[in-house]
């Protein structure tokens, strides 16, 4: 919610519905009324309301203040965003291309995302699927010390674990 509020004399509305500082409802007065009465608190007046035309809703705050604790809580709330990346290898991988994989995915758990690590076996003949999920678990556990695993799906063409960093 970062969109910036009207204050003082910035509100275009000659009418305005009042609370003051102490969160009490003042009723409609005159926006000079609002200013005078915000600036002998030492506060501004601050518009929250755009989409009533009439007589917008304006309180009587610190507005710094207000700016502060709004931006605080952003910055919390966005620290909660959990980021998923995929990392697909298939049954036929050479160990070169194995070996990128893999420093994408320890780059991926360095920065503490959860990877999704995904072995493909389109093309692979079905006496051979087995051993490669065997191997695929095999290579997935090369990560053990940095991560917990998360749950295993296990499909007709594709097998996935959920790689979920340590704290």
């Amino acid at each position: 919610m970062n969109d910036e509020k009207k204050l003082n004399y910035d509100i275009n509305h000659k009418k305005i519905t009042l609370v003051d500082e102490n969160e009490e409802f003042k009723g409609v007065v005159d926006r000079n009324e609002g200013i005078r009465r915000a600036q002998e608190a030492g506060l501004d007046l601050v518009q929250f309301s755009t989409d009533i035309e009439e007589f917008p809703i304006c309180k009587i705050i610190d507005y710094g203040k207000h700016k502060y604790y709004q931006s605080k809580r952003d910055k919390k709330n966005s620290h909660n965003t959990i980021i998923l990346k995929e990392v697909r290898i298939g049954h036929n991988i050479s160990e070169h291309d194995l070996e990128t994989k893999h420093k994408l995915v320890h780059k991926f758990l360095d920065k503490k995302y959860k990877v999704k690590y995904t072995l493909k076996l389109k093309g692979c003949p079905p006496a051979h699927q087995s051993k490669a999920k065997t191997k695929f678990r095999e290579r997935a556990n090369t990560f053990e010390d940095k991560v917990d695993f998360g749950k295993e799906e296990v499909g007709d063409r594709t097998t996935s674990i959920m790689l979920i960093p340590k704290k």
